[in-house]
């Protein structure tokens, strides 16, 4: 036998990049978990908005968002979903880079997963095929600060691994 033919090492192939991008034109980010979710997240229950059952979205070609107020009316969830036209693994390679302090996020779903936070802001960002999905918890002006940022990132990181299942 030649050294290295027929070894498992040598015959498998590398696993093929997860293709993904159409989910991004039929997923809706305020309904694509269920309003608990969403009040886990934000360590309160949601604010009742009369016209939308989750929260406030908007989208365009390559961005979905997301808007979920809490229900104390200080902070606020903001989802984003991102096809770049540069690619995910590019998009979050520059996110992280660009983030202040990144650290890594265990158990956020995804290819690859980081968190970053700050006194009124907390983010956690996934790479999840083609697509970048960012779960961020922000104090409004005046709104207060976090005491528990660890906490604050646990939470967003159950919510991302949550919604990278419909991804």
């Amino acid at each position: 036998m030649v050294a290295g033919c027929g070894t498992k090492a040598h015959s498998e192939s590398a696993p093929a990049a997860k293709t993904n991008a159409a989910v991004f034109d039929k997923i809706d980010l305020c309904t694509t978990v269920a309003k608990s979710d969403f009040a886990a997240a934000l360590g309160e229950e949601v604010a009742p908005d009369p016209e939308v059952s989750g929260g406030i979205a908007q989208d365009d070609d390559t961005l979905k968002d997301c808007t979920v107020n809490g229900v104390s009316e200080k902070f606020y969830l903001f989802l984003t979903l991102q096809r770049s036209p540069a690619g995910g693994r590019t998009q979050y390679d520059y996110d992280r880079s660009v983030a202040a302090s990144a650290t890594a996020a265990p158990g956020a779903g995804g290819e690859a997963a980081f968190a970053a936070s700050d006194d009124t802001e907390a983010h956690v960002e996934i790479l999840d095929g083609q697509l970048v999905l960012r779960a961020s918890f922000v104090y409004y002006y005046d709104g207060g600060t976090m005491t528990d940022k660890d906490a604050v990132v646990k939470r967003l990181s159950a919510l991302t691994a949550k919604i990278s299942t419909k991804l």
